[in-house]
């Protein structure tokens, strides 16, 4: 049998002993099972995440490349269904089926795009095929962890220096994807990775999501109360990069607050949102100004684009850390270009302010940088501690046993040890053989306990009922302070 999370053999065990991964604590429900196999080539692991309302993502084994890969399944749990231990998905009605077609066209369309991009802060598409009557994105793997659990790490908030240098790269990436007439269309922190390299990663576009929303007659399931934009509740709202902008700004204000942002249609009858610098007074005005802007209900009253809102952020930055200017145009060329893989940043509209500068780059290098360092030591510390308790454990684990296994066998020759200086002192030795020969039916062991006479003898007794005199001519020295029997042989 091969292990889920490593993909090495474990044989019958449900824990792995190469990597320790417990199998036993993953649900599955209507998901492929453990070692299917894809396209003759892809290897099902388990889970990356919890499987969501549109889709379910796996870790994978390229068999024939020798290494590990996600995969996303489409998978709109309102339209189709998997039995247990099947891998063909069914509808759950053929009135379903136009829906459902529709939103794997745009599901494969998407991966064909992006198949094209190779940009370091978007997911990298390497594949995508039809099979089980669903389809399927190949993406590469990264060692990590979502925004959304990096922020309840760092107790439920960041600073307005993390967080914004996390949200610019973010924004480089979706420069490029709306350049080539994609929109996102579901940014929020469950759909920004942070690779333990510290580089944060743009995950999971909604094309597909979209589409069946377009489709059906209610779409509020499908999308994420708090970062989708108003217009994304209609099926007549025209949509655009400001609706990635909306997104990015409501991601910023969930790194900042710690809140998650009102619903938009609940801020259309009433604005009842809270400026992010009420809720965290440390924070910088213009920053709270720049994303209340971006979140605006009405997409007419939004910043239009990512450019501008970026734009904004960066001269931000600047007032923030001013230091950060100081930075040589030298080593912004070349920080910018190895952040960026070479890509230059192009307008996206004519009408949008001029591209960013020399100088803001820089920022933007400077910023990123310091912040990967930080996220990459934090990473490292965090794979220590998940290390060391696996083989402490064991150790810790053996000990216990012996120390228990000691305990016992002290306990058991104290109470062989004590029971028979009992008996001694009471009994010579044919008198022990005697009782021993005897065993006591359910009576008394003696009626009256020997008492001490003024000399320190034992004075006669009785056992089971019979005047019995002590044949061993015994001083006793009564008992210590701490409660035992002492007798003098």
């Amino acid at each position: 049998m091969i292990c889920p999370n490593c993909f090495k053999d474990k044989e019958n065990a449900i824990v792995c002993p190469v990597c320790q991964y417990d199998e036993s604590h993953e649900t599955r429900v209507g998901c492929l099972q453990n070692g299917t196999m894809l396209a003759n080539k892809y290897i099902i692991g388990r889970l990356l995440g919890s499987p969501g309302g549109f889709g379910v993502t796996y870790l994978a084994w390229n068999h024939v490349a020798d290494l590990k890969v996600a995969i996303k399944e489409y998978f709109p749990r309102n339209l189709i269904n998997r039995e247990a231990s099947q891998s063909r998905v069914t509808l759950y009605s053929e009135q379903n089926k136009q829906s459902f077609d529709y939103g794997k066209e745009q599901f494969l369309r998407e991966a064909r795009i992006l198949t094209k991009f190779d940009h370091a802060h978007v997911v990298k598409v390497l594949d995508y095929f039809e099979a089980n009557g669903t389809a399927y994105i190949v993406m590469e793997y990264y060692e990590g962890m979502t925004l959304y659990e990096y922020i309840g790490r760092k107790s439920g908030l960041l600073s307005q220096q993390s967080a914004i240098s996390i949200m610019i790269p973010i924004m480089d990436g979706l420069r490029e994807v709306h350049a080539q007439g994609l929109i996102h269309r579901d940014i929020k922190p469950q759909n920004i990775y942070l690779s333990s390299k510290g580089r944060p990663i743009l995950l999971d576009f909604g094309a597909a999501r979209q589409a069946i929303s377009n489709q059906e007659q209610s779409n509020s399931v499908l999308l994420t109360s708090g970062f989708a934009p108003y217009e994304q509740y209609s099926r007549k709202g025209a949509q655009g990069t400001w609706t990635d902008v909306y997104g990015c700004a409501a991601t910023l204000y969930y790194m900042l607050t710690g809140k998650v942002p009102s619903d938009a249609l609940d801020r259309l009858q009433k604005d009842d949102l809270i400026l992010p610098n009420q809720l965290v007074p440390e924070l910088s005005e213009q920053v709270s100004n720049a994303i209340v802007a971006a979140m605006a209900v009405l997409p007419e009253q939004r910043i239009q684009t990512i450019a501008e809102f970026q734009s904004i952020l960066v001269s931000l930055i600047n007032i923030v850390q001013p230091e950060i200017n100081k930075v040589s145009e030298e080593k912004l060329e070349s920080e910018i270009s190895h952040s960026n893989n070479g890509m230059k940043i192009e307008d996206e509209k004519s009408q949008e302010p001029k591209a960013i500068n020399a100088a803001e780059k820089a920022a933007i290098a400077e910023f990123a940088e310091s912040e990967n360092e930080k996220l990459v030591a934090e990473f490292d510390a965090e794979k220590a501690k998940q290390k060391s308790p696996q083989v402490g454990g064991k150790v810790k684990t053996y000990l216990r046993y012996m120390i228990a296994a000691a305990a016992c066998v002290l306990i058991l020759l104290t109470g062989i040890l004590y029971q028979t200086d009992m008996i001694r002192v009471i009994f010579d030795d044919e008198d022990l053989t005697e009782f021993l020969g005897k065993p006591n039916k359910g009576h008394e062991f003696y009626d009256e306990h020997p008492s001490k006479t003024n000399s320190g003898k034992f004075k006669e007794g009785k056992i089971n009922g019979e005047d019995r005199p002590m044949t061993r001519d015994r001083p006793f020295e009564g008992p210590p302070n701490n409660g035992q029997f002492h007798g003098n042989r």
